[in-house]
């Protein structure tokens, strides 16, 4: 089946991928368009969401890799039949019901769903390049994260992060909508020694005047998932 099928399997499985090399170029052009997504206020208001899997999207997953692994030769054909289009039709050899199917694979967001919700503040210091944000609240998945403006790179308390690409999404693959921005990742070196893959994206929700930090932790059989929006202006 398409790459994009499989991968929207689960939306956070660039976590486990090697991460992109942008070049220099990409990386002066992310760290100009990262300042714009920063808050301007010393101290704000945020709101804080922890993310997880729907479970019924875990059996979907099942259904659809079994229908693969049953009709290889068919699902290579439909690949060919419709490389380069957007949106690729349903058919029921795909073993999921076309109701799941436009559900999970056409509207990724729907792969997860709302834990938990607070209102939290954030503190921000800056001391020359580096702006570091500090999440005022208890039992937090992301308490802290320093992004070094110019460089650009990212730290949390798990370790340094380092520059993975500029994201421009068309549609939302995670929520709470489309959104752009710079992401940063655990270094292959850190992430294979460490058995871990800490992700951070550092945008804005496209089209608004919202940041939005998007965080994940991917451990063997766990993925943590959180985002944190708050207002940007001058």
């Amino acid at each position: 089946m398409r790459d994009h099928i499989a991968a929207s399997l689960i939306a956070a499985a660039c976590l486990l991928a090697a991460p992109s090399s942008g070049g220099a170029a990409d990386a002066a052009a992310a760290a100009a368009q990262l300042k714009t997504y920063l808050p301007s206020s010393g101290s704000f208001a945020a709101e804080y969401v922890v993310l997880e899997r729907d479970p019924n999207f875990d059996a979907y997953a099942q259904r659809f890799r079994a229908a693969q692994e049953a009709n290889r030769e068919w699902f290579a054909d439909y690949r060919a039949k419709h490389a380069g289009e957007k949106e690729w039709p349903y058919d029921p050899k795909f073993g999921v019901s076309e109701a799941d199917y436009v559900r999970y694979n056409n509207k990724p967001m729907n792969q997860f769903r709302e834990v938990s919700r607070k209102r939290i503040r954030v503190d921000k210091q800056v001391t020359g390049p580096t702006v570091t944000l500090r999440l005022q609240a208890e039992n937090l998945l992301l308490n802290e994260l320093q992004i070094e403006t110019n460089t650009p790179a990212a730290r949390t308390s798990r370790g340094s992060l380092a520059f993975r690409e500029v994201v421009k999404l068309d549609r939302a693959s995670l929520p709470p909508g489309v959104h752009e921005g710079v992401s940063f990742q655990t270094p292959d070196e850190t992430a294979i020694k460490g058995k871990f893959r800490e992700s951070v994206l550092v945008g804005k929700l496209t089209g608004t005047s919202t940041g939005i930090i998007h965080w994940s932790l991917n451990t063997p059989g766990k993925v943590e998932t959180a985002y944190v929006v708050y207002p940007l202006g001058n």
